[in-house]
């Protein structure tokens, strides 16, 4: 699924390429961070686990994927999950979809209806 997250791009619009390497596909982040052990002090890394190395174009854009990954707290113990940015609790519902909806559009009908 094409979904927004860090940078405001889909993962998939921002590294095409590590979609296709993916060896799998449909994970979330998260699940390619790995603890080198059990205790909250271990070293943690990211295993993106591609289907080959990679060459220098794609090593790029791996350095740019983990600079953008940086600025993320991934947490074990909390559930991945999806957050609705256009309110402030974090969840969807109809009525935050029809306010941001409704927000920025001016509807201008281009006729005005006339009775015979």
């Amino acid at each position: 699924e094409d979904s927004f997250w860090v940078g405001g791009d889909s993962f998939a619009a921002a590294f095409p390429s590590f979609c296709r390497l993916s060896s799998n596909k449909g994970r979330f982040i998260s699940e390619f961070y790995e603890s080198s052990g059990p205790d909250p002090s271990d070293s943690n890394s990211w295993n993106f686990h591609f289907r080959r190395n990679l060459n220098d174009k794609e090593v790029s854009q791996l350095l740019d994927l983990i600079s953008r990954l940086e600025s993320v707290r991934i947490s074990s113990n909390v559930k991945d999950r999806r957050i609705w940015m256009e309110d402030s609790s974090g969840v969807f519902s109809c009525k935050s979809a029809f306010v941001y909806l409704s927000s920025d559009i001016n509807v201008v009908f281009p006729f005005l209806p006339r009775f015979f």
